[in-house]
């Protein structure tokens, strides 16, 4: 795990093959905590309050209107990071 400031990154199995990286920001000036889900190309930005994440972009959206779904492996991987909740 690196440790930059007040940003922390992880590295997350997703299968025996590939890994996502997490990078969890800790000074959001407007939320409890931000963190980004990447995978190869794609990436997922959840904005953490009170253990709850929200989905508030991705690399194929930046419009909250338009956010697609999220894939079952993020939300194993907020899971792993100790992120039990998300709001959909």
């Amino acid at each position: 795990m690196a440790t930059r400031r007040d940003c922390r990154t992880t590295s997350v199995a997703i299968d025996r093959h590939q890994e996502a990286k997490v990078h969890t920001h800790l000074d959001d000036p407007d939320y409890d905590a931000r963190v980004v889900v990447k995978l190869e190309d794609e990436s997922w930005t959840f904005a953490i309050e009170d253990t709850v994440a929200s989905l508030i972009k991705t690399s194929e959206a930046d419009d909250v209107l338009d956010l697609p779904e999220i894939p079952e492996w993020v939300h194993t991987v907020l899971w792993d990071i100790g992120v039990p909740e998300v709001d959909e």
